[in-house]
């Protein structure tokens, strides 16, 4: 649970957190739908840090990118 893996690798409250960065956890599709909310309010880079596997993350990644990267062209 993201919540879980927040407040053990920072040491504080995930409400706490959330405050201060934006954090997302779920599907492909919705991991797209999020980010273009950012694309749509004007950002130009995106930083990404992943939790867990990141070999299996990073094709995840790399298809939400290529997505990304299409619809806004």
């Amino acid at each position: 649970h993201i919540d879980d893996y927040l407040s053990s690798y920072y040491g504080a409250p995930a409400a706490a957190l959330r405050k201060k960065q934006a954090n997302f956890a779920g599907s492909e599709a919705g991991a797209i739908d999020w980010l273009q909310g950012f694309i749509d309010a004007g950002a130009e880079h995106i930083m990404i840090r992943l939790a867990g596997d990141h070999e299996r993350q990073m094709e995840s990644v790399v298809r939400i990118r290529e997505a990304l990267l299409n619809s806004n062209a």
